[in-house]
């Protein structure tokens, strides 16, 4: 998936010689400091920004030099992001920004609006659907941001920060969602700087002196 990145931030390499291989049913932990490259790293994986050097493989194809529209419409189909900032767009309904990429790609409203519902119910933001984010605290944007990026069963998961604002009980929720998502073959990447958070990953990794080290 990576070969040989190295990732920079104005004029210096936060990452260098990333070699990342992941498979159907992975979920992938990643732990590293505030500023050690986490988001980064997590940016190249989603098609978001181009690593200064190495390939960025998905479905067999390198996408690290391809053209933008390419990127975009390889992210659209195979990629679900959670920012570490929402990037909710408050001029929209909760229920639009939650199917958002079903409306997209052009599914009917109606079968749009179902969707988001049941899937909006699962973190209990289902008697929120018509109201403008704008109005909503911060743990309710997070959830709108993580149902977004699930709504079209993504191939890959990349969530960045993703619990920040939810409660406990919220928290185990989301594991649970992230979990069954690999379970059912899909990819899940996680980072945090947290190391007390349990996610129930199957593989992870830590960043160190700029290097990805599988634990």
């Amino acid at each position: 998936m990576l070969e040989d990145v190295w990732i920079k931030r104005g004029n210096e390499y936060v990452l260098e010689r990333v070699d990342l291989q992941l498979y159907p049913g992975d979920f992938a932990c990643i732990y590293g400091r505030s500023g050690s490259g986490k988001t980064s790293l997590l940016r190249v994986l989603a098609l978001v920004e181009r690593p200064a050097r190495g390939r960025v493989v998905l479905e067999g194809r390198d996408y690290s030099s391809s053209r933008d529209t390419e990127r975009a419409q390889a992210r659209a189909r195979l990629i679900g992001y959670i920012p570490q900032h929402d990037n909710i767009i408050n001029q929209l309904l909760v229920w639009e920004n939650i199917a958002l990429p079903l409306l997209l790609h052009g599914l009917r409203e109606e079968e749009a609006l179902e969707k988001a519902r049941r899937l909006a119910s699962t973190l209990g933001i289902d008697t929120l659907l018509y109201r403008r984010p704008r109005s909503l605290s911060g743990g309710q944007r997070r959830r709108i941001a993580i149902l977004r990026a699930l709504i079209k069963d993504p191939i890959m998961l990349v969530a960045d920060e993703p619990l920040t604002g939810l409660d406990d009980e919220l928290i185990r929720v989301v594991y649970k969602i992230f979990y069954q998502h690999s379970n059912n073959g899909k990819i899940v990447i996680y980072a945090t700087p947290d190391t007390t958070e349990q996610p129930p990953c199957t593989r992870v990794f830590g960043i160190r002196a700029r290097r990805l080290v599988e634990e």
